[in-house]
């Protein structure tokens, strides 16, 4: 076997043995993503698989789709009549949340790392980012019992912060990497961004439902294709003009799934296949990127990193952005806790590579080891949380979501 059937038999192995173990190990309490990350590293150069695999470009530009489709699918499996009544205590934790959360940990990290702030912030930007994947998956739990409002707030939150980490991370690469422009340009640069952003994905995310509704593509698998294109033109004309195409991503996802069209929940349950095909390569991807013996330097850093950002971080951009909540105080701990780290903080860890930041092979390494102390750690202990909360004793009627 040689050639492309060595390559074909090598992905089939990948995706057939990553969903098996999945399955086996899930019930264990293991993470999908330590799982398919594992199975990168195994296969590294490093590993028994001896792959040697270090180009930066490459994985960004598979972590830049994935990118596009795990936001696409974020804000396309958005339930609107859930996220209405929490919208502004959602809005708020993922603009205002990573905002203090970056400056948090990018302050005390120039004050205890040989970090600049912007550096410093850089790494707090990226460390915002929450895994929906992960949270959907605990949220799913049957030792947990948490308010149908918290519960929703956790989904919209997971997902629209991811943009929005994506955004500053670019922006502060962008200061990094331009140090002599000055604060007029950056202004102009951020206006853009966000506005033509916004314009594509609103443009874009009306355009997908009414052309699928006036040509009739639902039950030929045309709508689900015809969505993969509308995701992927979405990116391309923001960044066209000059946009964040991400942002201009997961809007289009948000406004399809506002749409009340026929072929919704089959785009839907097709993106979900599709998320889970491309967090599989990517996470491998990602793994084989990795230096095992890179990262035992950097243990303590990245652990005070890792404790930081989970034990105070988080907790305070949430207790400051739900001030005058009515959410009970053991549920504002829980969401406190449900900061967890995933593919997405990796992801955004290689673009500071790619744009030749100062540090950045640091930054990477110093990320990838908080991510796994994140996986490791904080997300195996989500329920023994949840019960030292006594959330795992309340019981809320379960409400019946609009048909669509």
């Amino acid at each position: 076997m040689a050639g492309i059937d060595l390559y074909i038999f090598g992905f089939a192995l990948i995706l057939t043995l990553s969903i098996v173990l999945k399955k086996v190990l899930n019930k264990l309490g293991f993470p999908s993503l330590a799982i398919f990350l594992g199975l990168g590293m195994f296969a590294g150069s490093e590993g028994i698989g001896g792959i040697y695999f270090d180009d930066f470009q490459l994985a960004y530009s598979i972590g830049t789709v994935s990118l596009i489709f795990i936001l696409y699918s974020s804000g396309l499996h958005t339930d609107w009549v859930k996220t209405r009544p929490i919208l502004w205590e959602g809005l708020a934790l993922s603009t205002l949340g990573v905002i203090v959360a970056t400056t948090l940990v990018g302050l005390i990290i120039h004050f205890t790392l040989d970090l600049s702030i912007l550096e410093g912030l850089l790494l707090g930007a990226i460390l915002a980012s929450t895994d929906v994947s992960a949270i959907s998956l605990v949220l799913k739990s049957q030792n947990i019992s948490i308010s149908p409002k918290t519960a929703a707030l956790l989904k919209f939150e997971s997902g629209s912060n991811d943009p929005v980490a994506v955004f500053i991370t670019l922006t502060l690469i962008h200061l990094l990497v331009n140090p002599t422009v000055n604060l007029g340009n950056s202004l102009l640069f951020l206006i853009k961004e966000v506005c033509f952003g916004v314009l594509a994905g609103v443009i874009l995310g009306k355009l997908i439902p009414l052309i699928i509704s006036k040509l009739n593509l639902k039950g030929e698998g045309l709508a689900e294709t015809f969505s993969i294109g509308g995701a992927l033109l979405a990116y391309a004309c923001a960044v066209g003009c000059q946009g964040s195409g991400f942002l201009a991503s997961y809007i289009a996802g948000l406004v399809v799934a506002k749409h009340d069209f026929s072929a919704r929940r089959s785009i839907q349950s097709f993106h979900e296949s599709i998320t889970w095909l491309i967090e599989i390569t990517m996470f491998f991807t990602l793994g084989l990127l990795v230096f095992p013996s890179k990262l035992i330097p950097i243990i303590s850093s990245g652990l005070w990193i890792a404790i930081l950002s989970i034990l105070l971080a988080r907790p305070t951009s949430v207790f400051m952005c739900m001030a005058f909540s009515k959410t009970k105080t053991n549920e504002k701990l829980f969401i406190s806790w449900l900061g967890l780290k995933g593919g997405v903080t990796i992801i955004l860890a290689i673009f500071p590579l790619v744009y030749n930041v100062p540090k950045a092979d640091l930054l990477f390494n110093v990320i990838f080891f908080a991510v796994i102390i994140s996986v490791l750690l904080q997300q195996p202990l989500v329920n023994i949380v949840g019960r030292a909360l006594s959330l795992a004793s309340m019981s809320y009627p379960k409400k019946h979501s609009a048909p669509d």
